[in-house]
């Protein structure tokens, strides 16, 4: 079954990331439900990466911690959803479908306004705001190449000159 949870985790930031690109995609629900995928799936060094991610990853950590969405995030989306909704039910013929397009589309605005916005409950420089990190980095000891192998020719032929 951990095998199945991080194939989704997979799919997800896929999924995810073609939201970036195409207009009306939403990418942070994908990425929520690959942060999920990864928890159950055990999968410790991909959740880490998504936590960590340079866009996405104060985001995440502000929606694992308190449920919360960023103004800025609430207001961004609201008006993607509008706009996109909008557009499809102008386009639609059918009235039914208009009006359950329309409907989704208040039910979503309506979810993401009624969430905890972030800076309500997080001071800024707390520690939610920064980066986790518990996966340790490699570390080694040991040089790869001696120090004087790695000059050139030239410059030993210069030093010994320099004596």
């Amino acid at each position: 079954m951990r095998i199945v949870w991080n194939l989704i985790g997979v799919a997800c930031v896929g999924l995810g990331t073609i939201g970036w690109f195409v207009p009306g995609m939403p990418s942070t629900v994908f990425y929520i439900i690959a942060l999920y995928g990864f928890t159950v799936g055990g999968n410790e060094k991909a959740r880490q990466k998504l936590l960590n991610h340079k866009y996405v990853g104060s985001t995440l950590r502000h929606w694992e911690e308190h449920r919360s969405i960023s103004r800025r995030i609430k207001w961004v989306a609201s008006i993607c959803i509008a706009i996109s909704c909008s557009l499809s039910a102008w386009v639609v013929p059918v009235l039914w479908v208009k009006a359950f397009i329309l409907g989704l589309g208040a039910f979503g605005i309506w979810y993401i306004l009624s969430r905890k916005t972030t800076e309500d409950i997080i001071q800024p420089g707390s520690a939610v705001l920064e980066p986790i990190t518990t996966v340790p980095e490699p570390k080694c000891d040991v040089e790869p190449f001696p120090v004087e192998e790695t000059r050139s020719p030239i410059a030993r032929i210069h030093e010994s000159v320099a004596r």
